[in-house]
């Protein structure tokens, strides 16, 4: 029985057990996402510097964007790219990184239960600003179909996402994660996250577990971080150490004023 599968095991009995104590809020800085859109008419933007640190290499993507725009109450349309810097012993190389797209709808939103459902397909692909390299960039098409679920309690919530990433280049993979939080202190937010990605064709895995914050600052702007450690890499390589700081920008279209209603003449109104 696997690592990844005992650490899954015990994460949902954990959840089962003492669900008064489990928030979930997927999304940056966390891997997983969450069925949540930002609503219709408004923006999401979320600015930051990420990477991967190991023994023998590092891979940063900073200045790195993901905007996201609510297109009704239920849809949200993302792009999201940046600039990418390998290092290691021997060199430094740098470039744009591939292009993503995506677009979520949450098709299944249960009010009364407090539960909702999204599906998000993403499409990843390098355009004329991405460099080619495979060290910064991975190469083709990859299109990834992952399902959203969040189920609240009281003021808690789990949300668990699974997906199917197709690559037209390296081996498929089985992707699922699921976060957990800890609203603190009014919106100050704990996350705790474990996610694995399993490549089909040469049956191994990457597993990792994370932990992050989000701490509104203002009514627009919010700090994002996290930090967490693969658990098993693929290939058998190196521990990772995995990084994510940022700030995301909240902008919400205006409502329009309601008219004040007229007020017919005194001797009008009805006695």
């Amino acid at each position: 029985m696997s690592k990844s599968f005992l650490a899954a095991l015990a994460f949902f009995a954990g959840i089962f057990l003492f669900p008064n104590f489990l928030m979930a809020q997927g999304g940056p800085p966390v891997i997983t996402d969450d069925p949540e859109t930002p609503g219709n008419g408004n923006w999401e933007i979320n600015m930051a510097g990420q990477g991967q640190i190991s023994q023998f290499q590092d891979v940063i993507q900073a200045p790195y964007l993901d905007i996201n725009y609510g297109l009704g109450d239920s849809v949200q349309l993302k792009l999201e790219g940046g600039f990418v810097t390998f290092v290691d012993a021997d060199q430094i190389k740098s470039g744009g990184t591939a292009a993503e797209l995506g677009i979520k709808w949450r098709f299944l939103d249960l009010e009364r239960k407090r539960f909702a459902m999204s599906i998000y397909p993403q499409v990843s692909f390098n355009y004329f600003l991405s460099n080619p390299d495979e060290d910064l960039n991975e190469p083709g098409t990859t299109l990834f179909l992952p399902l959203e679920f969040a189920k609240h309690w009281g003021g808690w919530a789990l949300n668990p996402e699974v997906g199917y990433l197709i690559s037209g280049v390296a081996s498929d993979q089985v992707v699922w994660g699921i976060v957990v939080a800890y609203k603190w202190l009014g919106d100050y937010e704990l996350l705790a996250e474990i996610h694995d990605a399993y490549r089909v064709d040469q049956e191994d895995t990457e597993y990792l577990f994370n932990v992050g914050t989000r701490l509104p600052l203002s009514k627009t702007l919010t700090f994002l971080g996290s930090a967490g450690s693969t658990m098993t890499n693929f290939n058998g390589d190196t521990q990772q150490f995995l990084f994510y700081v940022g700030l995301q920008l909240h902008f919400e279209q205006d409502e329009p004023a309601q008219p004040r209603p007229v007020m017919p003449p005194r001797n009008q109104r009805k006695m």
